[in-house]
């Protein structure tokens, strides 16, 4: 069975990060964003192709994109898909804090957005 991918939802997804960080006067272009889960929240071992599309629309924008997910396997989500997926809250790097938010690792607070599966 093959899965649509809902592109009007992935582009609504990327247009209200996109809103939020103008209103906050973040430069989209320079932006460090966090995909924060690839897989289906059903299935969190299983790739949403949704969510893919939303890392490639992010990165249209010139945006810096790192995705992190530790149930995934890494190594199939590279071959199909040609993207990296942080597995440990380390390989995260830290840049500046922003405001905590309780839903996300301490470690990852250092982002312009997240976008969050």
């Amino acid at each position: 069975m093959v899965e649509q991918v809902s592109i009007p939802l992935a582009m609504d997804t990327v247009n209200q990060l996109v809103k939020q960080m103008v209103q906050h006067k973040i430069d989209v272009r320079t932006a460090r964003v966090l995909l924060y889960g690839i897989g289906y929240l059903h299935n969190p071992t299983t790739v949403n192709p949704m969510l893919v599309e939303v890392y490639h629309e992010l990165l249209s924008y010139g945006m810096e994109v790192l995705v992190y997910d530790e149930k995934v396997d890494a190594l199939q989500v590279r071959e199909n898909y040609q993207l990296t997926v942080m597995q440990t809250e380390a390989a995260l790097k830290v840049r500046r804090p922003l405001t905590y938010d309780h839903r996300l690792p301490a470690t990852i607070a250092c982002f312009d957005g997240v976008v969050l599966q």
